[in-house]
């Protein structure tokens, strides 16, 4: 009896393990995949393994929705599922021994959304979608503007002084905006677009198809034939670029005030470094391109036909990378280095969550054409043929 004592009061106590959480991935409308490791099991034997997530709780526990993934020193793989979409979760790894339960770290994540509007006031195709806020945006098309002031639950349809379509709208402001469309087409508006005044553009005839303001009153805008414009009155008076090419111009974007891109047909990318004053062209692809966004300087993407998506990592040597589709692709953005979104043909919506080294495509409900992105700091809208908005979060 003493010797079993002895022996019994010699044996260490077990401790609490230790887990490691994974990255949470393939994250959909309803459902993500993270996991963890079992980095030491304290002493005891692990008697169970997961993922514990709640959108309520932060950090989850066993008390919230949990996987049990099987037992030991191992690492696992988690299905996360019956989430609700447009909603945050928070997830973290667990590991139980006969001591108790350790978690790892807490990831937070948003799972995806699509809810597709019909556009108030109009059946027309978008071409263009900006927002300035998370409340106030406006929409351009077929003859055309829609504005909303409460984050795309209601648009309404404003007057229009032109019947030609507009293909792209711009705002420095929540009263300041630009647009620009077919026929050389400027419109401008100093009232949150109540009221539009047709500007002279200089290119009567020539199609306009991208509008970018690196900071009021100095934009750009591109379009047929090579076109590059630039104002610095605010859209009211514009001066033609030397672009170096006749291929048509379908986007501009810029990160600041002297570095800037246009993307357009035949694979045309071009750059500036000094505000437009020279570009430079780069060849990368003879697919059409049509969208071009950068997070910085350096790094950015660019899409067009047969489901073309380029990236560059220092804003001049771009490489491609795998869609997944042979759908056309006409705008790209990305909410921060790794989460990106990019739309076309047939209401392709592709994300990624890699920087676009895989790109997965997501069930929306339509077969619409989508030809805009526009996107606040919550949420990601697209618009697109027969007056469709799509929200995507």
């Amino acid at each position: 009896m003493v010797l079993l004592m002895l022996v019994s009061a010699c044996k260490p106590p077990v401790s609490l393990p230790s887990v490691f959480t994974y990255a949470v991935v393939s994250i959909s409308r309803n459902s993500a995949v993270s996991g963890g490791s079992v980095t030491n099991a304290g002493n005891g034997t692990i008697k169970a393994y997961g993922v514990c997530y709640s959108s309520n709780s932060n950090p989850p526990t066993l008390f919230n929705s949990v996987t049990v993934d099987g037992s030991g020193t191992n690492s696992f793989t988690s299905n996360l599922t019956g989430l609700n979409d447009s909603t945050v979760y928070y997830a973290c790894a667990y590991a139980t021994n006969e001591s108790g339960t350790s978690y790892g770290a807490t990831i937070r994540f948003t799972t995806l959304g699509f809810s597709i509007r019909e556009a108030s006031g109009t059946s027309s195709n978008l071409f263009g979608i900006y927002f300035t806020d998370v409340n106030n945006g406006w929409a351009v098309g077929n003859g055309s503007i829609l504005r909303t002031v409460n984050g795309g639950i209601n648009w309404v349809k404003k007057s229009n002084p032109v019947s030609s379509q507009l293909n792209d709208v711009f705002f420095t402001s929540v009263t300041n905006g630009c647009a620009v469309g077919y026929n050389g087409a400027i419109l401008t508006t100093s009232d949150s677009g109540d009221n539009w005044v047709q500007q002279t553009s200089g290119v009567s005839g020539t199609t306009l198809t991208g509008v970018w303001f690196t900071n009021a009153p100095n934009g750009f805008a591109v379009g047929a034939g090579g076109m590059i414009l630039t104002t610095t009155t605010n859209g009211s008076s514009w001066t033609p670029q030397n672009s170096g090419t006749t291929n048509q111009l379908n986007d501009v974007y810029f990160t600041d005030a002297t570095h800037g891109w246009a993307v357009g047909s035949g694979g045309t990318i071009l750059t500036t470094s000094n505000g437009g004053g020279v570009w430079t062209s780069k060849t990368v692809t003879t697919n059409n391109l049509y969208g071009v966004y950068f997070i910085n300087s350096t790094t950015g993407w660019a899409v067009g036909d047969n489901g073309t998506i380029l990236t560059t990592n220092d804003g001049n040597t771009w490489t491609a990378q795998s869609s997944g589709t042979t759908n056309f692709l006409r705008s790209v953005y990305f909410t921060n280095s790794t989460n990106g979104y990019a739309v076309g043909g047939n209401g392709i919506i592709l994300t990624t969550n890699d920087a676009g080294a895989t790109w997965v495509a997501q069930t929306n409900g339509t077969t619409k054409d989508l030809h805009s992105l526009g996107y606040t700091s919550q949420t990601v809208y697209a618009a697109g043929n027969g007056g469709a908005i799509l929200q995507l979060q």
